[in-house]
């Protein structure tokens, strides 16, 4: 399953969704500033507290209600299908992995390894909430609206196709979308009603999925960058609310992450990896959330890692998704060719082998 498949909003409802969004952020930055959920929540560092029970809900009830009921759409079409659930949370699991093996490799060269002490000295419970936290109420909510949605309707609006209506989802074995695009379709047999001409083949060069189009590419790489712009624009309000001012290294990492988180998604067709990766991307920014003290010595260049992780286990998503689906279609080849074999034997009466 591709990631534009999906029904194609017109360009002035798409502009509405985005201003809808923005005004989503506006008003919870304006929330933040009242006193009596100041001492609830931020002052008191019940970062999870605030993020699950106030930032959570107004996101997915501003934003997702509206783009599923005024943009008729299903949670697989903005990229939630429940069948990627599970294999999303490994992935978390392994980018968490490897960002603490790297620090612990950057701890080891500084001198003896230590533990980072907020890791010890906070609750296990809030380390475990703070990951809830970032990942429902942020990394989610974000991947959804940013890759699930937004990126499929600006590649969609770039194209300018029309809509393809609802496809089925696909196991783990299909999960990755690049790789269906590079496969060479087959032949059109008019002679056989299974398969009459299809227009997917390579004589159509102006469909999106052509894998002779080079255009597709184009527009792709085009719906890319400009999402990863509007990413990390949509993150200034946020950062001038925060701190005053708007860090240029910090906007060019958040431009670097909206590509990975892109490339990441565009890959696995997996919407829960990319928030997975949004995840431990933000809370590493924690004290708590580590296990060993070596952030610190990466500075700026901490920006740039965890997306780098992420694009790397895509990677070997990709690798391993197309060895388990070239593994079924040699069994089931097999278990074809044995059914076939048998009913020619019985069709001429002779005995097995």
């Amino acid at each position: 399953m591709l990631f534009y498949d999906t029904r194609q909003l017109p360009w002035w409802k798409l502009l509405c969704f985005y201003l809808l969004c923005l005004i989503a952020i506006v008003v919870m930055l304006l929330l933040e500033q009242i006193p009596l959920i100041q001492r609830a929540f931020v002052q008191l560092h019940y970062q999870w507290a605030y993020g699950l029970l106030i930032i959570g809900p107004w996101n997915w009830i501003t934003v997702l209600a509206p783009v599923l009921y005024w943009g008729n759409l299903r949670p697989s079409d903005v990229g939630l299908k429940h069948q990627r659930i599970l294999t999303g949370l490994f992935g978390i699991f392994i980018i968490f992995t490897i960002a603490q093996l790297i620090e612990l490799c950057i701890v080891a060269r500084m001198g003896p390894v230590i533990i980072n002490r907020d890791w010890l000295a906070a609750p296990w419970y809030s380390i475990v909430l703070d990951y809830v936290h970032y990942y429902l109420a942020v990394g989610l909510f974000e991947e959804f609206f940013f890759r699930g949605f937004t990126l499929s309707q600006l590649y969609l609006l770039l194209v300018r196709i029309p809509s393809r209506g609802h496809h089925p989802s696909t196991s783990f074995a299909n999960s990755s979308s690049i790789l269906p695009t590079l496969r060479a379709y087959p032949p059109a047999n008019p002679e056989d009603p299974e398969n009459p001409e299809n227009p997917e083949t390579p004589e159509n060069p102006e469909n999106p999925e052509n894998p002779e189009d080079d255009t597709h590419w184009l527009r792709l790489s085009c719906a890319v960058l400009l999402n990863a712009v509007i990413f990390a624009l949509y993150h200034l309000p946020t950062d001038l609310s925060n701190y005053g001012t708007e860090d240029p290294l910090g906007f060019i990492g958040r431009l670097f992450f909206g590509v990975m988180a892109s490339a990441v998604y565009i890959m696995t067709d997996n919407l829960f990896l990319a928030a997975g990766m949004h995840c431990v991307f933000d809370a590493l920014g924690l004290s708590e959330t580590h296990i060993f003290p070596g952030l610190d010595a990466l500075d700026g260049w901490i920006l740039f890692e965890v997306p780098g992780i992420g694009l790397v286990v895509a990677c070997v998503w990709c690798v391993v998704a197309r060895a388990v689906e070239d593994r079924r279609e040699r069994k089931r080849a097999r278990r074809l060719g044995g059914v076939e074999i048998k009913i020619v034997e019985e069709e001429l009466g002779l005995e097995p082998v």
